[in-house]
């Protein structure tokens, strides 16, 4: 895949206007400009990189031009709330609202800014500042069904309600060439590239620092490349080129490197045909090839274990295979864990520690027994129980793995020690304090029906609290001071204090009950 540096577009913002109260950081009065629209620049031609993969930085931004300061996209309606403390974010059928993390007061943020992608709403929150980046427009893949517009990113400053859009994100060839092969069911290389867009997880990222806002888009050629947004200079870069698509954006925790997939096609069902890994960084420097890649389906990238070192595994039809640690720096693969594949894996990146699911079938051509498997970088792996497994999850709040199979649900500590969940038939989520579990149930794809309180470590361990409610339950959300929890029952959103209170009702008219569509924005 021939990868190149490009800036091809300019994106002038500046600091949002605060909403009362007193800020961490200075800003501008609530009568400040609101965040500036974007202004194209002139594309330049590309630079060549050098053939191998260690390359060097090939471009340098383009010069700005003076910043625009137009009138707002559409008149904020948000009742004015501090811009210190944190609020939920959640789509309705008025439009996008907030609520405080207690639940006692909520507000319309923006009528005109619904999504036209938004099952992940979460996805485009930035790590601080209130800034939310999400698709308006007419999506392609479904011509007609959101508008005429093209389908474009939006930034949205959430306390002001001020929005602001960048180019297309694809260009008018692209468009038409995904809504032609649409409309008659080809799977064509531009519905490929439409896939990579819009349809897959990890499009759309925020850098940890904030800074940047890594998204994929189809507006310079035949495939879909990788974009950055610099917050602070307004510039957008293009970091990759060629015949391949870019898929799943994964930041360094310096936010130095994008990682993501070269991927030449996703396939219906059974994986994607991935070529390659890469890294890019985001101000347009330089591209890596960190590794090729050989029968994956999808190469999951787990955590980082340091700032420069990343677990990953590699998707299969028959498992989860290879894993191992790379190093950013070098590409270089350190394997960890079974040589076999497995059906589940959870990590914890401090200690190393994994616990995998090994199948009857793929143990026994190990000599080995089927069951749960706990494995450090010191020992051996451990057989922890046996029987029929299917998920695994790591929290690292409670310090906990969790296993769910034909036995229920159980926790396994880190020294391997093992506590049963009676009763309970869903995985938990653990209290930003580490304090409380949570598992709920809607009777379809989880159960039991209801949302449950737990102890991690009580007396006995694993001791259930309470029940919250017997409703069915389809998602649930922690607040940030772990005082409280938001949930999602019969597409209506709930507030109840923990440990004691009781369930109120926030809102009734929710149009997105995906567990991405709840998300809190930080100040």
């Amino acid at each position: 895949m021939n990868f190149k540096s490009i800036s091809v577009g300019v994106l002038c913002l500046i600091l949002f206007a605060a909403c009362g109260g007193a800020p961490a950081a200075p800003s501008a009065p609530p009568t400040a400009a609101p965040p500036t629209a974007p202004v194209n620049a002139q594309q330049q031609p590309a630079a060549t990189l050098a053939p191998d993969s260690q390359r060097q930085p090939v471009s340098s931004p383009t010069p700005l031009p003076p910043t625009i300061k137009p009138a707002p996209s559409a008149t904020p309606l948000l009742t004015p709330l501090p811009d210190i403390e944190p609020f939920l974010l959640y789509q309705t059928d008025r439009g996008l609202k907030v609520s405080r993390t207690d639940g006692s007061q909520t507000a319309l943020v923006q009528s005109t800014m619904m999504p036209a992608v938004g099952r992940n709403l979460r996805a485009g929150i930035a790590p601080h500042d209130m800034w939310l980046a999400l698709y308006r427009g007419d999506n392609p893949m479904t011509p007609d069904r959101e508008g005429a517009d093209p389908l474009a990113l939006f930034l949205l400053h959430v306390p002001t309600g001020h929005s602001n859009s960048s180019p297309s994100l694809f260009s008018p060839d692209m468009e038409q060439a995904i809504k032609t092969a649409s409309a008659t069911g080809d799977r064509t290389e531009a519905v490929e590239a439409g896939i990579a867009v819009i349809e897959n997880d990890h499009t759309l990222a925020w850098s940890p620092d904030g800074r940047y806002l890594a998204f994929l888009a189809a507006r310079d050629g035949p495939s879909s490349d990788l974009y950055s947004l610099d917050r602070e200079t307004g510039q957008i870069n293009r970091l990759t080129d060629g015949p391949n698509q870019a898929a799943r954006l994964f930041w360094s925790p310096d936010s130095q490197w994008i990682v993501h997939e070269e991927v030449e096609s996703f396939g219906t069902g059974a994986g994607w045909n991935v070529k390659a890994v890469w890294a890019a960084a985001p101000d347009g420097s330089g591209n890596r090839k960190l590794y090729d890649t050989e029968y994956s389906g999808d190469e999951v990238f787990v955590d980082w274990v340091t700032p420069k070192t990343f677990l990953v595994y590699s998707w299969t039809a028959i498992g989860l295979q290879n894993i191992r640690l790379i190093d950013l720096d070098t590409g270089e693969a350190q394997r960890t864990g079974p040589e076999f594949p497995v059906q589940a894996l959870a990590f914890d990146p401090e200690s190393q520690t994994q616990l995998y699911v090994a199948d009857d079938y793929t143990a026994k051509q190990n000599n080995l027994q089927g069951g749960l498997y706990l494995a450090t970088p010191a020992q051996q792996p451990q057989l922890i129980t046996s029987g029929n497994w299917y998920e695994v999850r790591w929290l690292p709040h409670a310090q906990l793995f969790f296993a769910k199979g034909e036995a229920g649900v159980i926790s396994v500590a880190l020294d391997g020690t093992q506590t049963e969940y009676f009763g309970e038939g869903a995985l938990p989520s653990d209290a930003p304090d580490g304090a409380w579990l949570l598992a709920w149930g809607d009777g379809n794809y989880t159960s039991p029906i209801g949302l449950r309180l737990y102890t991690p470590d009580g007396a006995p361990a694993g001791e259930l609290r309470r029940a919250i409610t017997t409703d069915a339950v389809t998602f649930a959300l922690w607040s940030p001071d772990s005082n409280g929890v938001f949930y999602l029952s019969d597409g209506m959103l709930y507030y109840v204090s923990i440990p004691n209170g009781d369930p109120q009702l926030i809102e009734e008219n929710l149009t997105n009950t995906e567990a991405g569509g709840l998300g809190w924005v930080m100040p």
